[in-house]
C-alpha cells in the first residue's frame, strides 16, 4: 500500500502516485493555481478560504453515481474541483514561479 508525492527542486515537479490496487486513497484539489492533496478529503476541506465545502460545489455528476451504483467511482468526488487519483495512477505537476 502506497501513496505518496515527492518534490524535485532542481527541475520544480511534484511526481504523486497511487498504489496499483488502490488500497490507499489519494485526494487532490487544483483550481488552476493552487494544488493540495491529502489522504482525506477533510484534510483539503480544512482550508477554509477555499469555501469548498458549500452547496454550489457539489458535483451533480458524481452525486448521481453515489445515487445510481452506490458510490463515487475515481477520479470524481463530491466536490467539483476535488479529485480521487485512479489505482495505479501517478500524476506530474510543474510547479511555476
Amino acid at each position: 500500500m502506497r501513496a505518496f508525492a515527492l518534490y524535485d527542486p532542481a527541475k520544480q515537479e511534484l511526481f504523486c502516485s497511487r498504489d496499483r490496487l488502490g488500497k490507499k486513497p489519494f485526494y487532490y484539489y487544483f483550481d488552476g493555481s493552487q494544488f493540495i492533496f491529502s489522504s482525506e478529503i477533510k484534510g483539503i476541506l480544512e482550508h477554509k478560504e477555499l469555501k469548498i465545502n458549500i452547496k454550489e460545489n457539489i458535483d451533480s455528476e458524481a452525486l448521481d453515481f453515489y445515487f445510481t451504483m452506490g458510490y463515487i467511482p475515481s477520479p470524481w468526488t463530491i466536490y467539483k474541483n476535488i479529485k480521487k487519483l485512479e489505482a495505479r495512477h501517478s500524476l506530474k505537476l510543474k510547479i511555476e514561479n
